[in-house]
């Protein structure tokens, strides 16, 4: 019964992370650790289930880089607020910033899923690739100076848009 019990978790496991894919990094000035947004989609190139949004701690500053799931405090900051799917599309809000809504568009060349976080940046429909965060620590307190959001444009060229606080 045992020997079920982990086949069947494994593959349980297994099949709520079938093909994530990398939408865009949160970057912060306090250390070189990273939260990663990614898109789970199933072997179809679908959105998997109905928060295939998800986030994570990919942690740098050890020798060996590991993965962590966002939890406790960070929930606040990281955490994914709201999720839409509608068909090959995901609108979703993380926390820290409640008025941008940002899109995951799916779409597939020569057989592979590929995914694009796309926001307004500037006013201007932009492809995000990263999110840069400038804070500073007194005590136990971090104050968030400014967030950067980096991406492309349709056409290529760069934008980047600066929030001060």
């Amino acid at each position: 019964m045992k020997k079920y019990f982990w086949f069947f978790l494994i593959v349980s496991f297994s099949a709520n992370a079938i093909n994530p894919i990398q939408l865009f990094t949160v970057q912060r000035s306090k250390n070189k650790n990273e939260v990663r947004y990614e898109l789970r989609v199933d072997d179809n190139c679908k959105p998997l289930g109905k928060e295939p949004v998800h986030g994570y701690w990919q942690e740098l500053e050890k020798v060996k880089a590991f993965k962590l799931e966002i939890e406790g405090l960070d929930i606040l900051a990281y955490g994914i607020s709201y999720q839409k799917v509608n068909g090959d599309m995901v609108k979703f809000k993380v926390k820290a910033i409640k008025d941008r809504e940002y899109s995951a568009k799916l779409f597939k060349k020569e057989n592979t899923c590929y995914a694009e976080a796309t926001t307004k940046i500037n006013g201007k429909d932009a492809i995000l690739k990263k999110v840069y965060i400038f804070s500073v620590e007194k005590f136990l307190k971090v104050k968030v100076k400014y967030i950067d959001l980096i991406g492309v444009l349709p056409d290529g060229s760069a934008i980047q848009e600066r929030m001060n606080f």
